[in-house]
């Protein structure tokens, strides 16, 4: 049984968590004792509401052997159908309630959760502004039409509806920080630092006002604006570790590599994921002052001692020990970053490298196509693998390699190099000569990004040129 003092009563009364806990008892003990279907569906929502869906499908389960006709549960059966993907079947269930009740707020509502999870925008917003009728749950309702709007990337219509949620409820971090996503989005950072700066003149309380204002300043690269407007949140939540962050960040690109360790430092003990915190300061010793891989490792090792499937932190470990040509101890942190993380086809690019400066060319080769299959569009994956043929004298296995990507490439140039390169250096001269004409211009002269690129590959090639 579960403690009656754990955190997912902390956002509800006292009388959600006793009905919930009486119910958990009863479950423990298997007695099947009797709830009204208000009470019911308060366990229902709350239930939903931590996500714990083993206990909704009991709870749901429960209701409906005690009130099978009600429209309250079987509301909720449909949208547990929703949030277990059984969008089919969660649609029937609600069509028929809306025949039998036209005008229930909460048929409606789900009604426009399930086209919105069938990717039928305008009918869910016809259904969410169906639900709004009844004046309740208003700031979710607007929430909602907000996001169906930006899937159909009609943002000032967006905007508007999140901020009539925000009005609901100034609070509303969901809303907050969509808001401010949408005006990124759509290039409108100036107006976002307007509206936010306004919340905040409004609710100087509202510590998620000051940091969107200053993520707002920080867009805009007014720094000194940024950091004040994150100390004005600092202040009102002295652990809000959002609002060091972003400090952090302005700091970093100032190039006050100091200040912006600091910063992030003041904020390890008390925030949610240290080991992140460890990931930062290795990342600021890394990119921002490279004369300091060493101190970047001491704190990427720190986020590891953590979380020892901290990707990022593995990653940049690998790079740091390779730009160190430690090219074994590279490899050993890259594999272990594949490992950690989701498919990536840069951490895939980036084994492929090391383990070729550690002479495995079998791992390197595995490598290169991992991340060609995760990621086929840029041009480095496919130029990079290319020479790794070339250098290995596998000139057929490259051109057939070159001639996968050409037709995509940003820069064909340097494509044409490597295969000319191969066919000369496999003697087909005349097929060497061809792929030169192509590059050969009015002014007598060949095109500068193809002949340096042959250059860097095969420079007694280019002295064959005429």
């Amino acid at each position: 049984m579960r403690s009656t003092t754990d955190d997912r009563f902390s956002n509800y009364d006292d009388d959600v968590r006793e009905i919930v806990l009486d119910f958990e008892t009863s479950q423990q003990s298997g007695l099947r004792r009797y709830y009204d279907a208000d009470e019911m569906e308060i366990i229902i929502d709350f239930y939903m509401d931590v996500c714990d869906i083993d206990q909704v499908e009991y709870a749901v389960r429960y209701a409906e052997n005690l009130f099978p006709e009600s429209t309250g549960i079987r509301v909720r059966r449909a949208i547990l159908l929703i949030n277990k993907g059984q969008h089919d079947k969660a649609l029937p269930i609600a069509q028929e309630l809306h025949r039998m009740e036209p005008e229930n707020t909460e048929v409606l509502f789900a009604l426009g959760v399930i086209y919105s999870a069938l990717g039928q925008p305008m009918k869910s917003i016809q259904y969410y502004l169906g639900a709004a009728h009844d004046k309740n749950s208003l700031e979710i309702i607007y929430y909602n039409i907000a996001i169906e709007y930006c899937a159909m990337s009609r943002y000032e219509e967006a905007i508007h509806y999140y901020k009539k949620a925000i009005k609901q409820n100034h609070e509303y971090i969901d809303a907050l920080h969509a808001l401010a996503d949408t005006y990124y989005e759509s290039e409108r950072t100036a107006d976002s630092v307007q509206y936010f700066q306004q919340l905040a003149q409004d609710k100087p309380y509202n510590k998620e006002a000051w940091l969107l204002l200053a993520e707002g300043y920080y867009k805009l690269s007014l720094y000194e604006k940024a950091i004040d407007a994150a100390e004005y949140a600092r202040t009102i939540d002295n652990k809000f570790t959002p609002a060091y962050l972003i400090i952090a960040d302005c700091y970093r690109d100032m190039n006050q590599p100091g200040k912006a360790t600091s910063t992030l430092l003041e904020c390890k003990d008390f925030c949610e994921k240290p080991e992140w915190i460890y990931y930062l300061i290795g990342s600021i010793y890394f990119y921002n002052t490279p004369q300091n891989i060493p101190t970047a490792i001491i704190y990427y090792r720190k986020a590891i001692e953590i979380d020892p499937f901290q990707c990022d932190a593995l990653h940049d470990l690998a790079r740091c020990y390779d730009e160190m040509l430690d090219y074994g101890s590279a490899a050993q942190f890259i594999d272990r970053a594949i490992d950690a993380a989701p498919p990536l086809a840069d951490y895939h690019f980036d084994a492929a490298q090391i383990h070729m400066h550690n002479f495995d060319f079998e791992k390197a080769e595995e490598n290169f196509k991992r991340a060609l299959d995760l990621d086929n569009s840029k041009d480095e994956y496919w130029l990079l693998y290319a020479l790794f043929l070339y250098a290995n004298q596998r000139f057929d296995e490259a051109i057939d390699l070159l001639n996968g990507g050409i037709g995509t490439a940003d820069e064909q140039e340097r494509f044409d190099a490597i295969m000319a390169a191969c066919y000369y250096q496999m003697g087909k001269i005349s097929l060497f000569k061809n792929i030169a004409l192509n590059y050969y211009k009015d002014d007598n002269t060949y095109d500068q990004l193809w002949m340096d690129a042959l250059m860097h590959i095969c420079p007694e090639a280019v002295e064959t040129l005429p």
